[in-house]
């Protein structure tokens, strides 16, 4: 698929990709400052033969189409590690999640991706698996109507990471961004990359159009894996490591009153819905097939998701319920929050 590929960052989730892009790319650099440690030989010997730098400066290729780079470090060194391949040509990046750790910064990447034309995709992989317009799809191929809400519970899961999902997931099955946002939250010094980073747990409140929500409930006291819930009218789908399980009330009781509460016990669907491999594929395939203003459209989509995270941090410490169409003040539009 691509010429030079430039992996930044080889923690667990860079090196993810750079195994799946090994096969895709003619020539695969890993940079990343935790390279030049011996200690940890043995976590990179797939790679033996491929180029480690510890840092960008001493990338000496001239980049040309064809080429891309993973930007996989921490989220609040993103957006300068961008501008800095930028400078040396690459037109194309894949960038993990959070996209930015601040309000800021968010609008600096949509601003520097329309003046130098670039081409970003986010490694937001249900986006990519289209999942939340396959939900719909089974939905009404069941007869169970519109979603109405999704609900989320888990035990030390951050909102910045696991919370990009289910952001995303949501905004695709309600196909809009949030209206408003609220949320009480509290970051815990657990992250396991540093302990410089956030690790946000809290209760979160995504209200969306015709009454549709996403609500989000997280504890850092406990290692409990959790789920997602997906609510029609009269049938509940619980979404769980990739798999799909739908339950019916069994009777369908669209005539009778929604307050006639009842369990939803029929299972009527049960089947895995993607796999991470595929994932990969779908979402750097779309540098081969996706047209130039499908980038802009789906690079606007993710910095949205990653705005409502940031919105609902703010929510958090001004206790104020926020418009997601409104700026904050000043103060935490430019904070950097330190998500990751």
């Amino acid at each position: 698929m691509f010429n030079n590929v430039v992996v930044v960052g080889v923690g667990s989730i860079g090196i993810k990709h750079a195994l799946f892009l090994k096969q895709y790319s003619k020539n695969l650099i890993l940079v990343d400052p935790i390279l030049k440690s011996t200690e940890r030989a043995d976590k990179y010997s797939e790679f033996d033969k491929v180029l480690k730098l510890t840092s960008i400066q001493n990338l000496g290729l001239e980049f040309k189409k064809g080429d891309l780079a993973v930007i996989s470090n921490w989220g609040p060194d993103h957006y300068k590690t961008l501008i800095s391949l930028v400078s040396k040509g690459l037109k194309d990046f894949v960038l993990e999640k959070p996209c930015a750790d601040s309000l800021l910064e968010i609008e600096k990447i949509w601003k520097v991706a329309r003046k130098h034309n670039l081409r970003v995709a986010v490694n937001q992989g249900w986006y990519y698996d289209k999942l939340g317009l396959k939900i719909n799809k089974i939905g009404k191929k069941l007869g169970l109507g519109e979603v109405k809400a999704i609900f989320v519970s888990g035990g030390a899961r951050c909102i910045s990471t696991a919370g990009s999902h289910w952001i995303s997931l949501a905004n695709q099955i309600f196909m809009n961004n949030p209206k408003f946002i609220f949320s009480s939250a509290k970051n815990d010094s657990i992250n396991p990359r540093s302990k410089k980073l956030s690790y946000y747990e809290g209760v979160y409140s995504f209200n969306y159009a015709n009454d549709k929500r996403l609500a989000i409930c997280l504890t850092n006291s406990s290692s409990v894996e959790g789920r997602v819930e997906i609510y029609w009218r009269d049938a509940i789908g619980i979404l769980q490591s990739e798999k799909l399980r739908i339950y019916s009330r069994g009777d369908f009781p669209n005539q009778i009153k929604i307050t006639k509460y009842g369990p939803a016990s029929k299972l009527i669907y049960s089947e895995p819905l993607n796999d991470q491999k595929q994932s990969f594929l779908n979402l750097y395939r779309s540098f081969k097939i996706f047209k130039k203003d499908a980038f802009f459209t789906d690079l606007k989509n993710h910095l949205n998701v990653t705005r409502s995270i940031l919105f609902a941090l703010i929510s958090s410490e001004t206790g104020v319920r926020l418009n997601f169409h409104k700026k904050p003040d000043k103060g935490f539009h430019d904070r950097k929050f330190k998500i990751s």
